[in-house]
């Protein structure tokens, strides 16, 4: 595996859509990328990634969203990916993640099998603290997330959020085998200022860290968890308010 740093792979993809409404790739195989497979960018709404084959990845597999944002963009929203395998990552840029909601609303990643990545396998969110924050009511249930960090990046987890985000729900979720290079191989991992975030209903087991970290953050829900045989204790708080 050949890892370097380079910030035009990881800001780039196999195929990116702008200015769309309702584009939808089903059935699609990805592989062999550069980047991420698939990049649904600036001012998209609808459509998504349904029954997809995302494998031997440069970087991650789906990334929505624009890459900064600030008060007043029109940003992108309602875009799904379900029920696919996003598998094999992070072969130039390791901390490709699977699934990547920045800066987006109102969407699901649901039904899918993520696996086998250096970092993160769904990440949601992308502003640091109580700002304000244009990613909202997006949800994450259903899916397989294993074999994540594989002992090479730190600070990340199965499903990673950041930032004030009312409504989202991460819910039925099955995460272990999470294996960080030093710190920070979490199973659920709410990060700084998460807000207003459900986990529910998940299964979280064999992670480095704790199956759950809050970072720092104020009215979230953990409810009906099973998290079980993590290393570093099952409930961490780090700055705690």
């Amino acid at each position: 595996i050949t890892r370097f740093e380079n910030t035009s792979l990881r800001r780039s993809a196999a195929v990116t859509v702008d200015f769309s409404t309702n584009i939808v790739f089903r059935n699609c195989r990805f592989e062999n990328t550069g980047g991420y497979a698939l990049w649904f960018r600036e001012r998209v709404c609808g459509g998504g990634a349904f029954s997809c084959e995302m494998t031997d990845l440069g970087a991650g597999g789906v990334r929505v969203g624009i890459h900064s944002w600030k008060k007043g963009d029109v940003t992108t929203s309602g875009v799904t990916v379900d029920d696919c395998l996003i598998a094999d990552g992070g072969r130039f840029h390791p901390a490709g993640v699977g699934v990547l909601i920045a800066h987006a609303s109102d969407c699901s990643v649901v039904h899918n099998e993520i696996r086998d990545l250096f970092y993160t396998g769904v990440s949601v969110g992308w502003t640091w603290g109580y700002a304000g924050s244009p990613s909202q009511r997006n949800t994450v249930a259903f899916n397989l997330i294993h074999d994540i960090g594989r002992g090479e990046l730190a600070d990340m987890g199965g499903i990673y959020t950041l930032g004030t985000s009312f409504g989202p729900c991460v819910s039925n979720n099955v995460i272990h085998g999470i294996h960080s290079y030093s710190y920070g191989g979490w199973g659920l991992y709410t990060d700084e200022g998460s807000e207003g975030i459900t986990l529910e209903n998940n299964l979280v087991y064999d992670t480095d860290d704790a199956s759950f970290h809050q970072h720092y953050g104020r009215d979230n829900v953990l409810r009906n968890n099973i998290l079980v045989d993590s290393a570093n204790g099952q409930v961490a708080v780090t700055r705690a308010e």
